[in-house]
């Protein structure tokens, strides 16, 4: 076997050995990336978001009622309360008129104008009085 022969083949096997650790780290790294990915992934599926929390039943809305300025805006009352639902819209006076309400059917009712908070008002659902 010549020199040359035995450096080719001493150069193949420090390279194979340099590639292997490269490989088998990229793999790992790889595996543990989509564990750890998977793992934060269903933690944040689990964490309420704002809609989950905003209508479950525990929300009362009607103390919600005095963290509405004068005058907040549409998106201001959202970040508060949350998303809500529209009840109304005209477009030709831009009235927009939304309520958020439990479960139970409590909450407010806002009416908005040009985006703007222009009045508001509790609302209670109607309750059988059992004696």
């Amino acid at each position: 076997m010549s020199n040359g022969d035995e450096q080719e083949k001493l150069l193949r096997k420090l390279v194979s050995n340099l590639l292997k650790p490269t490989i088998q780290n990229v793999c790992f790294t790889f595996s543990l990336g989509i564990a750890l990915g998977a793992g934060i992934g269903h933690g944040f599926n689990r964490i309420p978001t704002s809609t989950q929390f905003y209508q479950s039943e525990s929300v009362d809305y009607l103390a919600y009622y005095d963290r509405l300025p004068p005058n907040c805006s549409l998106a201001e009352a959202r970040n508060i309360l949350g998303p809500g639902t529209e009840v109304s819209r005209s477009e030709s006076t831009s009235v927009v008129e939304m309520e958020w309400l439990n479960t139970e059917g409590d909450g407010l009712v806002a009416v908005f104008i040009d985006g703007v908070l222009d009045s508001k008002r509790r609302v209670w659902a109607a309750r059988a009085v059992h004696s």
